[in-house]
């Protein structure tokens, strides 16, 4: 009796397994795997160079459990031609065709498994590239499906970029994909119309797709009018660096990176038009260029006394002498 009563004491257990895992294990199978493509996503498209999520779903229909301590992990193919980067429990990309994903917890048999990743599309790639993926043992085994997914390279964002004329209507926006403004525009426009200055907070993107959220630079120039013969102050709000000048002389000359700081200047101007040009470029972070000004004084001979920069003494004995200071800003 009692192998038929241990033969049916497995019964029960095979049952429970079924119902968790929906499947039941088969004794010596050792690794298995299949890739759930229906359940995976990976962008049909993604341009030169950018990067890109995906999530590749694996089934576990073998006989082991999947550990990172015995090294099963997802593996790039010999057909994978995309950059491997963004694991959440590690891993590692040492060129297109050896790459691995580790995994975060155990696979069981009958379980399955979301790899979460990036995938990077080399620069300068046209056509489609190639996501080839299957699982490993490492050290011990390539096992189970491979599947290869094919992404079409999209291409560059269009983004005007001929020369254009200084508006005085508006600004004129020159674009570039440094912080240096050196070497060519990516993108040139007009923008912000009207006879004022302007305020572009772009967060944590930037005035161009052609030119990235980080790392980029933007001239504004137009001409402007200005009615009255007049001292102005000049005010800037950057983040990051910024120089402005007005018919050629350098007001303000702030090239570093900052959180968004204000700075002023001010300029006397006769009555008529006027250049007015502001440099500006974008680190890292968010990104933040402000520009406007305010009439403070007509011309000719005026002064401001600066009372908050004196200092005279608040009370004095009769008959005693003592020092003051008074400061002026003359326009």
């Amino acid at each position: 009796m009692k192998p038929g009563i241990q033969a049916a004491s497995r019964v029960p257990a095979l049952i429970g397994w079924v119902l968790l895992f929906g499947t039941a294990p088969v004794a010596g199978q050792g690794n298995n795997a299949e890739i759930r493509v229906g359940e995976s996503f990976v962008p049909g498209s993604v341009a030169a160079g950018e990067t890109a999520g995906v999530r590749v779903k694996v089934f576990n229909n073998g006989g082991t459990t999947w550990r990172e301590g015995t090294l099963h992990r997802l593996g790039a193919e010999g057909s994978n031609q995309v950059t491997w980067s963004g694991w959440a429990c590690g891993g590692y990309a040492l060129s297109p065709t050896d790459a691995r994903v580790f995994l975060c917890n155990d696979v069981l048999p009958g379980g399955s498994y979301e790899f979460v990743f990036n995938v990077t599309v080399p620069a300068g790639a046209s056509g489609s590239v190639r996501l080839g993926v299957r699982m490993v043992q490492d050290a011990v085994e390539w096992f189970g499906q491979s599947y290869t997914w094919n992404i079409q390279v999209a291409s560059p964002p269009a983004c005007p970029n001929s020369p254009l004329a200084t508006p005085d209507d508006r600004w004129k926006l020159e674009i570039w994909g440094n912080r240096d403004l050196a070497g060519g525009t990516v993108e040139q426009r007009y923008d912000a119309p009207g006879s004022a200055g302007f305020r572009f907070d772009w967060g944590g993107g930037g005035p161009s797709a052609c030119a990235g959220g980080d790392n980029f630079g933007v001239r504004f120039s137009r001409r402007a009018y200005f009615s009255r013969s007049a001292t102005y102050e000049f005010t800037t709000t950057t983040d990051d660096g910024v120089r402005l000048w007005v018919d050629g002389n350098l007001l303000i000359d702030q090239w570093v990176d900052q959180a968004p700081t204000s700075h002023r200047a001010r300029f006397a101007l006769s009555a008529g038009w006027h250049d007015l040009r502001m440099d500006y470029y974008e680190n890292g972070g968010g990104a933040f260029a402000e520009l406007a000004w305010v009439e403070v004084g007509t011309s000719g001979n005026n002064a401001e006394i600066r009372v908050g920069e004196s200092s005279v003494p608040g009370s004095l004995p009769a008959g005693e002498t003592a020092g003051v200071r008074v400061t002026t800003w003359i326009w």
